[in-house]
């Protein structure tokens, strides 16, 4: 009809409008064999992330078209520990891959007996970056790749990679994220740090990228939960015989929609400070679980 007016973030159809998304996979684990020889292991990958919302989603892509979604519909939402994917409605974020293996951010090169370069995992197109890699007998391990940055390669013999770089994720405001006990800041994503060949040495073990990387000595992806981080083996070597496990951090979900829109969740665990009101939209952040959103 000629002379309709149609509001922001109006999607068309009846009852129709968009939602912005970020979507964050489980970062990768970065697994210690142990036994009698603990060769260095690469970090692990940060989980895929995916976003509608800013001008840059994960890997380097372009930020994403939002959904355009309708009310009385239940969306499917599910949020993944270490190394599992999110997804929400048609968007699907890959975990994030173990040591010279592929995910949404690839595994960093490993070390195994003193062997031939390993390379580092490949990233998902517009999700995350490739793990780097680790060169010659004896040297040290790569980092993780991260959803802004590739992994460091490890040829030292003494230092290993670093992660690589999360994403500062704009669909919400650092106190935002930090109130909801969600990512590093509003960054997510960043890639675990590799091993030293002097493993038991922590501090030449490498930093894990910003976004919930694990890395040197106590940065563990786990104190980041619901960043996607790779995790890191930390104070390990073959000296030491420790079989701990360096676990990638867990993901989420954060939506943003119109204020005027309510959102009711089945099987999932929000933020205590969500839905966020933030000027005309409102911002749902989901911790946990498997379930729906309707939105009315």
């Amino acid at each position: 009809m000629f002379g309709q007016i149609i509001p922001l973030g109006f999607a068309g159809g009846a009852g129709g409008f968009d939602v912005d998304f970020l979507v964050v996979a489980g970062g990768g684990t970065s697994v210690n064999y142990g036994g009698e020889y603990n060769w260095p292991r690469g970090g692990g990958g940060a989980g895929g992330l995916r976003t509608s919302y800013g001008s840059t989603s994960g890997g380097g892509a372009s930020a994403e078209t939002p959904l355009a979604l309708e009310s009385g519909t239940a969306y499917s939402v599910t949020v993944a520990g270490g190394g599992g994917s999110s997804t929400f409605d048609t968007i699907t974020s890959t975990g994030g891959g173990g040591p010279s293996s592929s995910g949404g951010s690839g595994g960093g090169g490993w070390l195994s007996g003193g062997g031939p370069t390993t390379t580092g995992g490949a990233g998902t197109t517009g999700q995350g970056y490739a793990g780097g890699n680790t060169g010659g007998a004896h040297a040290s391990t790569a980092g993780g790749g991260g959803a802004a940055a590739v992994g460091a390669n490890g040829a030292s013999y003494t230092y290993g990679g670093a992660g690589g770089a999360g994403l500062q994720a704009t669909i919400l405001s650092s106190s935002q994220a930090s109130s909801a006990g969600i990512g590093e800041g509003n960054y997510f994503s960043g890639g675990g740090g590799g091993q030293s060949y002097y493993g038991d040495r922590g501090t030449h073990n490498a930093a894990g990228g910003i976004g919930g990387g694990g890395g040197v000595y106590s940065r563990l992806a786990a104190n980041y939960p619901n960043s996607g981080g790779g995790g890191s083996i930390i104070n390990l070597g073959e000296e030491t015989g420790d079989t701990s496990y360096g676990y990638g951090a867990s993901g989420v979900v954060v939506l943003r929609y119109p204020n005027t829109v309510t959102a009711t969740l089945s099987g999932l665990t929000e933020s205590s400070n969500s839905p966020i009101t933030d000027g005309s939209d409102k911002i749902t952040i989901i911790k946990a679980g498997t379930g729906t959103i309707t939105f009315n």
